[in-house]
Parts: structure tokens; C-alpha cells; sequence
């Protein structure tokens, strides 16, 4: 299967195939359920800023995931929790997890 690249160059898009899971370096992705685009930055942002963005934003994100770690080990929390309170908790810890991989990926597509 082959992928597409969009390259943004003075307001105009193109598409470039690439091979599938191909990392374009300097780029962020977005991916959609059987499409993943890379979006080549060079130019268009301060890179360096970008990074800096993610790593605060990542930094947010694992500072929540260990709070709600921290819950869920918690014996006392999860005998006197609700069952829906629990749920919600595991759930968004999954989700920090999936927020946190990605967010790791694109600072590691920026170097």
C-alpha cells in the first residue's frame, strides 16, 4: 500500500507517495483510521519552539497520567470510589498513554 505526503509550499499542496510507515524527518503526521499524512515543517515553523512546545505539553501529560496512577494504585481509592468514577479514570490514563506516545513521536520527527 502506498501512502501519500502532503508538502505545503506557498499556499499550494502537494502529494507525494512515500512507502508505508516512511518518517519524514522534520515533519509532524496526522493520521485518520487507514490514512497517515506527514506534513514537512522546514520553513513554515521554529522548530525549536515546536520541540519545546511538545516537551511541556508531554511534561502536562505524564504529570496527570501519575496522578491518576497514583488512584488507581490507591487500595482505599478503589474500595470507596465509584465503579463509573474508576472506568473514567482508566480510560483517561489509557488515552494519556496513546497522548503521550504521540507526542514523543513528533518530537522525535523534529530532530
Amino acid at each position: 500500500m502506498l501512502m501519500y505526503a502532503v508538502q505545503v509550499e506557498k499556499h499550494s499542496l502537494f502529494w507525494q507517495r512515500v512507502l508505508p510507515r516512511q518518517s519524514q524527518s522534520g515533519s509532524i503526521n496526522i493520521t485518520i483510521p487507514g490514512i497517515e499524512c506527514f506534513i514537512p515543517l522546514e520553513n513554515l515553523i521554529d522548530i525549536s519552539k515546536e520541540k519545546s512546545r511538545l516537551d511541556k505539553t508531554c511534561q502536562k501529560l505524564k504529570s496527570e497520567q501519575i496522578m491518576l496512577n497514583n488512584k488507581l494504585n490507591n487500595k482505599n481509592f478503589l474500595e470507596k470510589a465509584p465503579k463509573d468514577v474508576v472506568d473514567k479514570i482508566r480510560k483517561r490514563s489509557s488515552v494519556l498513554v496513546e497522548e503521550i506516545n504521540s507526542k514523543l513521536k513528533a518530537i522525535d520527527r523534529l530532530n
